[in-house]
């Protein structure tokens, strides 16, 4: 599955603000109290049947939530603040180990910036720097 040219898919849920909106940049971000409500019709409709979750948020209510949303999805849950390559690319080798199709990241700053930058590699290929 990783070596086909097939388009990967990155979505991104940040539970924090109390107002809903989308950014559309590098993928998309929706932002809000109720985002997770969202969660599970946008990773169908890109396509998604086994996403890896990045996230920081290990010790909240907010990650078996994001479980028990998706059912089947893999966890990465090792992202600090200011990610380092290393990161990346054990999170890369974790979603390729585990098949995963598609990146969520869940949290803030450093969640998203670790699944967006590992789901640029994962369909490209290279080394983060």
């Amino acid at each position: 599955m990783f070596g086909q040219k097939k388009k990967r898919r990155i979505f991104i849920v940040n539970n924090v603000n109390n107002d809903i909106f989308t950014f559309l940049s590098a993928g998309e971000i929706i932002f809000g109290e109720n985002s997770l409500k969202k969660l599970k019709q946008k990773c169908n409709s890109l396509g998604m049947e086994k996403p890896m979750v990045v996230t920081t948020l290990k010790k909240t209510d907010i990650l078996p939530r994001v479980k028990n949303i998706l059912g089947d999805c893999v966890v990465y849950d090792k992202a600090t603040p200011e990610p380092k390559s290393s990161q990346a690319l054990e999170c890369l080798e974790l979603a390729k180990e585990k098949a995963c199709d598609g990146f969520v990241g869940v949290g803030g700053g450093s969640s998203l910036d670790l699944a967006k930058v590992t789901a640029v590699i994962f369909a490209f290929g290279g080394r983060p720097r």
